[in-house]
């Protein structure tokens, strides 16, 4: 069912992989992975349009969304636990345990509380459930090398995904702040739970801050080709994060 990491350009074969590294699932499943990432990176965007129109998304669309992102990521990680195969570019098992697991206990949790507070559990963290959708186009991306492994388009996704990185951290902690002054203003037994589910954007936080002292790292050490390619990634990011933010959100 599952192939070894797929040829470069040319079809010379790369350096051996370490052991950590699963092999790569079919391309029939990376290419539908890559799809599924895509379209909930469309509505990740629109949740955020709406937010900035109206100052909420729709709590039931989002739910729906947010739900199926979390379903996608237990679906990798078992794939990757059980299977020994992997839908991300170049990923370990402890890439699926370490980012889409804790995302998608947490994230069922929230979800789960959202009967006993009527929406409240994931309305509270809009932003950053929307933007986690959002920036699944970063997922998409790393299915995609599976199907094409470029070197160039390497170079390329780190622009964005330092922007994704700093954007992920402003949001974490504004969700944060938000909820804990929500949490003592309201003082809602029911939300005690949700409550205690929010420290995990502090944890969530500090990964982040080394993600991205990481990615800085690995810039500096970097060819200069190699910098500017990374340099384009990072305006072609913002240039469509300012055309989706400033388009208007579509009718209800």
């Amino acid at each position: 069912m599952c192939r070894p990491p797929a040829t470069v350009d040319g079809g010379a074969a790369p350096p051996p992989l370490g052991k950590e590294f699963l092999a790569e699932a079919p391309r029939a499943v990376c290419a539908v992975v890559c799809g599924l990432y895509l379209a909930l990176s469309c509505r990740g965007a629109t949740h955020l349009r709406r937010i900035i129109a109206d100052g909420h998304a729709d709590p039931d669309a989002l739910f729906r969304d947010f739900g199926a992102l979390l379903a996608l990521y237990g679906a990798e990680t078992a794939l990757a636990a059980a299977g020994g195969a992997t839908t991300m570019y170049h990923w370990t098992r402890r890439n699926f345990l370490e980012h889409h697991l804790p995302l998608a206990l947490v994230g069922g949790c929230m979800l789960a509380c959202c009967g006993a507070t009527q929406g409240r559990a994931l309305v509270q963290h809009e932003e950053w459930c929307s933007l986690i959708l959002l920036i699944s186009f970063n997922e998409a991306s790393a299915a995609f090398l599976i199907l094409r492994p470029d070197p160039t388009l390497q170079a390329f996704r780190i622009g964005p995904n330092l922007l994704i990185q700093v954007s992920l951290l402003a949001t974490e902690l504004g969700s944060y702040a938000r909820a804990m002054r929500a949490q003592r203003a309201l003082r809602d037994p029911a939300m005690a739970l949700p409550g205690i589910l929010s420290q995990f954007l502090l944890a969530a936080a500090v990964v982040h801050v080394s993600y991205i002292g990481q990615i800085v790292a690995s810039v500096r050490k970097r060819p200069p080709a190699e910098i500017d390619v990374a340099a384009k990634g990072l305006a072609v990011a913002l240039a469509l994060a300012l055309t989706i933010f400033s388009a208007p959100p579509p009718s209800r």
